[in-house]
């Protein structure tokens, strides 16, 4: 069987944890010296896609550029409790600056440098990818959405110390953005390396004012995984308290499942549904609406089924 020397090289380095984090402690001094912040949000972009593939390599092999590692913890608003379980969403430019599904970029894979990862129990996360080019009026950056398993979602994006075009760009140059540019070190190969750590607003973390947690915005996520195999997990906030149903519907409109229902405060909420019907039955395959009701607020969307 051949082996793909770039995956040799991803497992060489990838999650030696331990080493991983002493070494972006030595480089990270600064980030220890200071008081404990949050991780600042950022534009999210036009380039979102719900729903990209579980993976740690972005890159394929062959992507023109240069081979980028970055590795990191996510915590909890205290700076050192790690948020295990934590969705870790990745995108960016390719090296011509072109942006896979939503452009034509010549990729086989129609997600390449897009990945999604979940953080381990001490809150590490890592992946390999490719340095991002320049989009048009943009510094080299990457584009993070960390969604964790309560509390706000954050949309934000990671930026390199040293980029010449960092002064120009309206985001990078933001002084919210400082903590957000990282340097990068160069391994013996030519590949470079860079260490992330993030400190999210949870709703189980001592924050100053509570009420800063709540969500602004009534919202039903996309669930993941869709298709759904066997079970999938939808996310919902809520900015006002509400009676609410979340219920599954079958192409006929037939209600089949109840997943959520009752009175409830505003507030960040999970459900997940293992595509049996009410009786505990599996459903077939097909299509299927996924319907939030929290009146005024009403959502709905769609989950497709493979058996």
């Amino acid at each position: 069987m051949e082996t793909n020397p770039m995956r040799s090289t991803w497992s060489r380095r990838s999650f030696l944890s331990s080493a991983l984090i002493a070494s972006a402690s030595v480089l990270g001094l600064d980030r220890i010296a200071r008081a404990c912040e949050l991780t600042t949000d950022d534009v999210l972009g036009p380039y979102w896609i719900a729903n990209a593939p579980y993976r740690t390599v972005l890159a394929s092999p062959d992507e023109p550029g240069t081979r980028l590692f970055i590795d990191g913890r996510v915590f909890a608003s205290d700076c050192s409790t790690p948020l295990e379980g934590t969705i870790v969403d990745v995108w960016h430019a390719s090296d011509e600056g072109c942006y896979s599904v939503v452009q034509q970029c010549g990729d086989e894979d129609p997600f390449n440098l897009r990945g999604q990862m979940l953080t381990a129990a001490d809150g590490t996360y890592g992946y390999e990818t490719i340095l991002p080019g320049y989009y048009v009026g943009r510094c080299r950056h990457i584009h993070l959405r960390i969604v964790p398993p309560t509390g706000p979602i954050l949309v934000t994006q990671l930026y390199f110390e040293g980029d010449p075009r960092i002064p120009d760009d309206p985001f990078a140059s933001d002084p919210d953005a400082i903590h957000r540019i990282i340097p990068l070190t160069e391994d013996e190969d030519g590949s470079l390396h860079g260490f992330f750590d993030m400190n999210l607003a949870t709703a189980s973390s001592e924050v100053d004012d509570e009420a800063d947690l709540l969500p602004t915005t009534d919202r039903l996520y996309p669930c993941f995984p869709n298709p759904v195999r066997a079970s999938t997990t939808i996310r919902y906030q809520l900015a006002h308290a509400a009676g609410l149903e979340l219920a599954v519907f079958d192409a006929t409109g037939r209600r089949i499942r109840v997943l959520d229902s009752g009175a409830k405060a505003a507030g960040y909420y999970t459900a997940v549904w293992d595509g049996c019907d009410e009786r505990g039955h599996p459903v077939g395959s097909g299509s299927y609406a996924l319907r939030l009701s929290a009146p005024p607020f009403r959502r709905t969307g769609r989950i497709v089924v493979t058996r």
